[in-house]
């Protein structure tokens, strides 16, 4: 205990709580992981925001999405501070803010938040997670009986996760995709 690897090990029995299904005890490690990590690295570092993230999973996956939306937020604000507002972990995390929300019932804040994530998203910073902030938007969208708006949003991951796998986009095939579900 004490030494610059603690950090690292703590997430290595983290994963294995999750691969034994045990997110209590992946929790208990993922707080000693922050507390570790932040007297070797400081609070605001990025090995405590990743360990913020595994922190928000585990809770999550208890049904305390009210703790986990903190634990993600707190995630998020460590890395817009560190990375910035753009890069693809701080748009992630700002997703699972979203999500948060979203399992909470709260859903024009998790749209909001959601719409926030996508006007971070990088240019360029790969089409596969563009789709998935959009696919999730959708989801909110159409819980609200937003059901335009969701579309919109359905058929725009459509359109990229088709331009991830084939090049130029072609309507057809992410048409189709929306009409099928």
């Amino acid at each position: 205990a004490g030494s610059a690897a603690e950090p690292f090990r703590l997430t290595v029995l983290g994963n294995l709580a999750v691969t034994l299904d045990d997110p209590r005890r992946q929790e208990g490690l993922h707080r000693q992981r922050i507390a570790a990590a932040a007297a070797i690295y400081g609070s605001r570092s990025t090995v405590v925001a990743y360990a913020w993230v595994n922190l928000g999973v585990a809770l999550a996956l208890q049904g305390r999405h009210g703790e986990a939306e903190e634990a993600f937020r707190r995630s998020h604000e460590i890395f817009a501070a560190r990375l910035g507002a753009g890069h693809g972990e701080t748009v992630s995390a700002l997703r699972n803010v979203g999500r948060a929300q979203q399992l909470q019932g709260r859903y024009s804040e998790a749209l909001a938040t959601l719409r926030g994530a996508l006007a971070s998203f990088p240019p360029g910073g790969g089409l596969r997670g563009g789709a998935g902030i959009r696919y999730q938007a959708a989801r909110v969208a159409w819980l609200v009986e937003r059901s335009p708006e969701a579309l919109a949003e359905l058929r725009s991951a459509a359109r990229m996760l088709v331009d991830l796998a084939t090049g130029p986009y072609d309507p057809y095939p992410a048409d189709a995709m929306v009409a099928l579900g």
